[in-house]
């Protein structure tokens, strides 16, 4: 049995048991996923799991932790926010490819919201008031229109993404063909770019 191996190892523990339990999650949601099942894929006994992790939500909040700081350290830019001012294109490049390449992320968001996942974790928090303070910045420089609260802005930018990213399968059947994703984010920013420049509420 390699477990009292992984026992001397606290970390390498840790990150077995949250990789198992975020596949899982990310498979069969919260309520579909048990302790049994993460030792089982993880070959880490429960009360191993336990001692680590506690309770199933505290390990469920691990997991979507883990998530949060691998996008932060990837960008670190956008978590931090600064005195930087929100560029539509980059902004939306970035996250889309982020959640392109990272399906389960995809999937855990998704999970989250029918399963009622609240609340919001200070570090999901903490990403959303990032953005909003360089949505003010960019409002600041007169290079977004002003009459849009930065949160609801925030809130449609993200959707942008997700909700494409989430029905691409039925987006192709429409098309009766094979998405595009270039095309779609292209087409998304051209349309977001126009339509927050204070030059469209101009008389």
């Amino acid at each position: 049995m390699e477990e009292p191996a992984r026992s001397r190892n606290p970390e390498r523990t840790r990150q077995v048991v949250l990789e198992a339990a975020e596949s899982l999650f990310s498979e069969r949601g919260f309520a579909g996923t048990s302790m049994r099942d993460i030792a089982g894929v993880s070959g880490i006994s429960q009360p191993l799991i336990h001692h680590h992790f506690g309770c199933k939500q505290e390990l469920y909040v691990a997991v979507r932790r883990r998530g949060i700081h691998d996008f932060a350290e990837r960008f670190p830019d956008l978590a931090i926010g600064g005195d930087q001012p929100l560029d539509v294109r980059s902004e939306l490049t970035r996250i889309f490819d982020y959640l392109l390449e990272n399906q389960v992320c995809l999937r855990l968001i998704g999970w989250a919201r029918l399963e009622g996942m609240q609340p919001t974790l200070p570090e999901e928090a903490e990403l959303t008031r990032s953005m909003v303070r360089r949505i003010e910045r960019a409002q600041q420089l007169g290079l977004i229109r002003r009459d849009i609260e930065p949160v609801n802005l925030s809130a449609m930018l993200l959707s942008f993404i997700i909700y494409w990213l989430e029905n691409r399968p039925h987006f192709g059947q429409v098309a009766a063909g094979t998405v595009d994703d270039r095309a779609y984010l292209e087409q998304a920013i051209s349309l977001l770019e126009r339509g927050l420049s204070p030059s469209s509420v101009e008389g």
